[in-house]
């Protein structure tokens, strides 16, 4: 036999016999004399080895339905709705609404993408949680409270997003009732009418004010009973005790003549609300429906103040994968 076979040219352009240089064993191809390959024709088909051929990838099968669609991601933010105060053992409602920053009509969500669950200690939740997916962005509770006073820890938790589960601190209060100072309103919106209504009924000598001061004579000198109507009832009345607190020493005053003391250094205030008193009095004011209409916009205030009260807040924004 003749020297070593020559390779052929495709097992040349490997990167191993490139590397290691090494010369392959003499092996006579069946089916014909050596060097019968042809270039790029691959090992023969009797060749020993033949699986040593370049590399080839396989790759893997797509489902179908699958092909050319990518999942994308949108930033959402979480809107909670809630009263922040109430009363107990009465229903309020508590939303959280997935909502998106760059447009209002965002791509459905994929099923089970959100997971809502409230959490307020002392107060009743139905349901305990809610999933948000699909076509459905908003979740509905309903909050009965059974304990008075701050909740302690009460919050929501939101899981699905790409930041993890987040927590919203949801700060309520609850009462027994609107308080004294409402049903005060109420009581005074129906009194305040009806007791301007006697006054006027009686004679307006016995409805404005009188006082009798002791005041020296201008002719003897001598102290002698001088009387007062009116506005000047009260000037002489509230200068008297007045008069009466600055003689007694600051350390031994009662708590009248310091409330008296403070009257006086507050001006002519109540001289003046007195004269607003005999306006209503007069004949051609419409007291009654004036007091009522005032006495009730003061209750209505009074009654928001104390009442129920709504509050909006919003989670940090998380990405969500939409198909």
């Amino acid at each position: 036999m003749s020297g070593a076979s020559q390779n052929p040219e495709w097992v040349k352009t490997w990167p191993q016999v490139q590397n290691k240089g090494t010369e392959t064993s003499p092996e006579k191809p069946t089916g014909g004399p050596q060097g019968s390959a042809k270039p790029g024709s691959g090992p023969p088909a009797g060749e020993a080895g033949g699986s040593s051929g370049p590399p080839i990838r396989v790759r893997e099968p797509v489902p179908p339905g699958t092909a050319g669609t990518t999942a994308s991601k949108t930033e959402y933010v979480a809107q909670v709705t809630y009263f922040r105060k109430g009363f107990r053992e009465r229903c309020y409602p508590l939303t959280v609404q997935l909502t998106t920053a760059k447009s209002s009509q965002a791509a459905p969500l994929p099923e089970g993408a959100v997971e809502v669950r409230p959490s307020l200690p002392g107060a009743l939740v139905w349901p305990q949680k809610q999933t948000l997916g699909g076509d459905q962005r908003v979740a509905r509770f309903w909050v009965l409270p059974l304990a008075t006073g701050k909740l302690p820890e009460a919050h929501v938790t939101i899981s699905g997003g790409s930041n993890g589960p987040q927590r919203i601190a949801l700060p309520m209060k609850v009462k027994k009732g609107r308080g004294l100072l409402f049903w005060l309103c109420v009581w005074l919106t129906v009194l305040v009418p009806v007791g301007l209504f006697v006054l006027r009924s009686l004679p307006y000598d016995q409805v404005i004010a009188h006082y009798t001061a002791m005041r020296p004579s201008p002719v003897t000198g001598e102290e002698t009973h001088v009387p007062y109507r009116g506005r000047a009832a009260i000037e002489a009345w509230l200068k008297d005790r007045v008069n009466e607190a600055e003689a007694v020493p600051a350390g031994d005053r009662s708590v009248r003549q310091w409330l008296m003391w403070l009257l006086g250094r507050t001006g002519s205030w109540l001289p003046d609300l007195y004269d607003g008193y005999e306006i209503l009095l007069q004949e051609t004011m419409l007291a009654e429906p004036a007091a009522f209409a005032v006495m009730l916009f003061i209750t209505l205030a009074v009654g928001w103040w104390t009442g129920a009260r709504r509050k909006m807040l919003k989670s940090k924004p998380f990405l969500l994968a939409t198909p």
